[in-house]
């Protein structure tokens, strides 16, 4: 019973952390105009959420391999619930921009922390990559619900969707606090000398440290490129109702999560570079299509959905072959994913900010760029030496 507990303890961190990341993109105008700043710059405070999401990645999850996860998470909970209701409260561009980097150094640590239980308490590897597929749901779900709580709150006032993220995550701080106050499985710390020695291990792993960089890519392109640019992309073409988009985003995890269980069935195949590369064909196919299909919503939304499905087979896919030899360090093995992910994030996120590329350009070249990347990636695991 404690065992599953851990588990949704695992997924209710990745789930908030990521709806607390993505809850911003879909408030820019709303920001821009209330503040006022301008588009750069309420761009540029979301970058900063992405960097300091990376670097907190890195720091307190190795942290909470030194000092235990208990602590470190109380200390990231206490900091991004603190950004939430700064941001919420925003009067200027100061409050605005430490409201995001306390956000950002927050909820970073979240999920990698999430993994870190989850090895912790898997008994074998296939359990591990089972559990892996479901965290790799609820991530996916996160963002398109925190897109809902985001357009809903615009109807009254884009504050009270930070105001909600700070209740949620309230209620996950105390729910933390007593699950992991009652874990009878003591954590393995590693002593402050020995960090340098664990990262050596994790990034001379060939495997790990490709497979690493996959999901960084991968995450970014359906999270940063795809779901923060869909809208204004379709609305370029025709004007698109609420209840029209909330459908399309539904869509989109219902499609994703069917990767996932597509992956799942498959999963006795997972150790197959071919499998990847299949993946990554079928990924740069809808890709052509989307391009092609740039003045019919129709097939622009469909052409999205094949490179979601292809994705949610993708991600997961990766996540469990980079773990499956992990067998210490594993917060700074899952930092090492979210810092990936977090990192190129901010980098999209600052190109993006700086260019004066439509939508569905910017959609079009980071997603070719982005498969192209993993195609590369992907290749070099027939590489023997």
């Amino acid at each position: 019973m404690q065992h599953h507990s851990f588990n949704w303890l695992a997924y209710a961190l990745c789930f908030i952390g990521y709806m607390t990341l993505m809850v911003s993109p879909p408030l820019v105008l709303a920001i821009s105009s209330a503040l006022p700043l301008s588009l750069t710059k309420v761009h540029s405070g979301i970058g900063l959420i992405f960097l300091l999401f990376s670097l907190s990645a890195i720091l307190l999850s190795t942290l909470s391999d030194i000092w235990g996860v208990k602590k470190i998470l109380k200390i990231a909970q206490t900091a991004s619930i603190s950004g939430l209701l700064l941001t919420g409260s925003a009067s200027g561009e100061i409050t605005f921009y430490l409201g995001c980097i306390l956000i950002g150094s927050g909820t970073g640590s979240y999920s990698a922390i999430a993994r870190a239980i989850v090895l912790r308490h898997s008994s074998d590897n296939n359990e591990m990559k089972q559990t892996f597929s479901h965290v790799s749901m609820y991530i996916i779900i996160a963002p398109v619900v925190a897109s809902y709580l985001a357009r809903f709150m615009l109807d009254f006032n884009w504050r009270w969707a930070y105001y909600s993220m700070a209740l949620m995550e309230m209620s996950l701080f105390i729910a933390a606090l007593l699950l992991l106050s009652r874990d009878k499985k003591p954590q393995t710390l590693i002593p402050i000398n020995k960090i340098v020695q664990h990262f050596k291990y994790c990034l001379t792993q060939k495997q790990f440290v490709l497979n690493c960089l996959a999901i960084g890519i991968s995450f970014t392109l359906f999270m940063q490129v795809i779901l923060t640019n869909i809208h204004p992309a379709l609305s370029n073409i025709e004007k698109i109702t609420n209840t029209h988009y909330n459908l399309f985003l539904l869509g989109i995890s219902a499609i994703y999560i069917c990767g996932i269980i597509t992956y799942r069935h498959y999963i006795h195949l997972s150790h197959h570079p071919h499998v990847k590369i299949i993946v990554l064909l079928l990924l740069i196919l809808s890709i052509i299509s989307l391009n092609y299909f740039h003045n019919h919503v129709l097939y622009m939304m469909l052409s999205i959905y094949g490179m979601c499905f292809n994705l949610g087979f993708f991600i997961p896919l990766s996540t469990g072959a980079a773990m499956v030899n992990i067998q210490q360090a594993q917060g700074i093995a899952s930092a090492l994913f979210t810092f990936s992910f977090a990192s190129i994030s901010s980098v999209y996120a600052f190109i993006e900010a700086h260019t004066q590329l439509s939508p569905h350009q910017y959609m079009v070249n980071a997603s070719i760029t982005s498969s192209l990347l993993l195609l590369i990636i992907s290749l070099c695991f027939f590489i023997k030496k």
